[in-house]
């Protein structure tokens, strides 16, 4: 029941951190290629978006793997 919970939470997390990825690295490139210096705000919440991904992606796998 907790392994079930907990993969849901996941991957309700890796949906949210996939989504916010996408859009700030979108909104990240626009700025850069309209020679735009891209903001410390967008740089800070793509960061956090790639460490959900990344944490939230590697435990699902590991839950999976067991």
């Amino acid at each position: 029941m907790i392994k079930k919970t907990l993969e849901l939470f996941l991957v309700f997390t890796l949906t949210a951190a996939l989504l916010s990825f996408c859009s700030y690295g979108i909104l990240l490139l626009w700025q850069i290629f309209s020679n735009i210096i891209p903001k410390n705000e967008v740089l800070a919440l793509f960061n956090v978006a790639t460490f959900f991904l990344v944490v939230s992606s590697g435990s699902l796998y590991y839950l999976n793997k067991k």
